[in-house]
């Protein structure tokens, strides 16, 4: 990331297409805390300006899905990771801009958020 912003400091850097790629699939909290720390990490050290999941429902057998679907029975499943990602968006919203913290270490991460306007 320090050649990104040595080399190429005016070029946002995107995460996208993110996915688990692990067989099996889990709603649970265990994959919805490991996308958590990808998002921080990728944020705070990283530094990107955009960050996109690779597919929403699914109907694999892989952590991939934020909900999870059967199309033989029409059963949904929402993850922990929906909420997980949810809860990045509602909070962290176009414009923001992330702003210094102390604090945090390696099973508390920290990060904050303005609005431009400083409203938020």
């Amino acid at each position: 990331m320090k050649y990104m912003q040595k080399n190429h400091p005016d070029k946002p850097l995107w995460m996208s297409e993110w996915t688990e790629m692990q067989e099996g699939r889990d709603a649970g909290m265990e994959s919805a805390l490991i996308m958590a720390n990808v998002i921080h990490d990728d944020l705070v050290i990283a530094n990107v300006t955009s960050w996109q999941y690779w597919i929403a429902v699914s109907k694999y057998q892989y952590r991939d899905g934020l909900i999870y679907v059967n199309p033989l029975n029409q059963d949904v499943l929402q993850t922990k990771r929906l909420w997980a990602l949810g809860n990045y968006s509602r909070f962290i919203r176009p414009g923001f801009v992330r702003l210094e913290t102390q604090g945090g270490d390696d099973t508390l991460l920290v990060s904050a958020y303005r609005s431009a306007d400083d409203q938020r």
